[in-house]
């Protein structure tokens, strides 16, 4: 997944603690970031992370831009909801663009582990002969589980339109498998861009 890095001053700390926390599945994936916030968690676990500028300088813009054009897969957004300095990033726009663009979006520690753990707790897989293989990796029995996707395009690494598909699987006992063929995905032209675990059946 391609990840975006945004914290208000006061949060960037914390957003650094939670890198190092989970810095094993972090770099799994391809990272950017504002400039100040990018530099403090790359210097703090050693992650390779694409620098934009920092937020006050139009970083936040850069990063809005590339979730316009579906080329970002989650958004990190720490945000500081009751002293928000002048200058800051919007985070107004950023959600606006998320809500239009679909994209997953934490704007505090709960909710980014809640979507860091899930990729620790189910393995998704292609099979060959079409469809998808779900793994619990678990010792407990999963109710809910909803894998997110999209058209890709891989010689070119963009996102072909802005729809957002799902599929559903329910009920996944511990260290259980299942295989799903959800409607949409075709192997070598889709991309998973999130799975999604829940303690009810939604």
């Amino acid at each position: 997944m391609n990840i975006a890095l945004i914290a208000h001053d006061k949060k960037k700390e914390l957003l650094v603690q939670f890198s190092i926390a989970y810095c094993g599945i972090l770099s799994k994936h391809t990272l950017c970031a504002t400039g100040t916030t990018g530099k403090m968690v790359s210097e703090a676990t050693g992650l390779g992370i694409q620098r934009y500028l920092s937020g006050s300088q139009g970083g936040a813009q850069q990063i809005g831009s590339r979730i316009a054009c579906d080329e970002i897969d989650l958004l990190l957004l720490f945000r500081d909801p009751l002293n928000p300095k002048p200058g800051e990033p919007n985070e107004a726009n950023l959600l606006r663009l998320c809500d239009v663009y679909n994209v997953p979006v934490a704007t505090n520690i709960a909710t980014a582990e809640e979507f860091t753990l899930s990729q620790d707790r189910v393995r998704v897989e292609e099979r060959e002969e079409g469809g998808l293989t779900v793994t619990n990796l678990t010792q407990t029995d999963i109710p809910s589980i909803r894998i997110f996707y999209k058209f890709y395009k891989y010689d070119t690494n963009v996102y072909i339109g802005g729809i957002t598909y799902t599929s559903k699987v329910t009920d996944l006992a511990a260290g259980g498998s299942c295989v799903v063929t959800p409607s949409h995905y075709l192997k070598g032209y889709s991309k998973i861009i999130k799975v999604a675990i829940y303690d009810t059946d939604v």
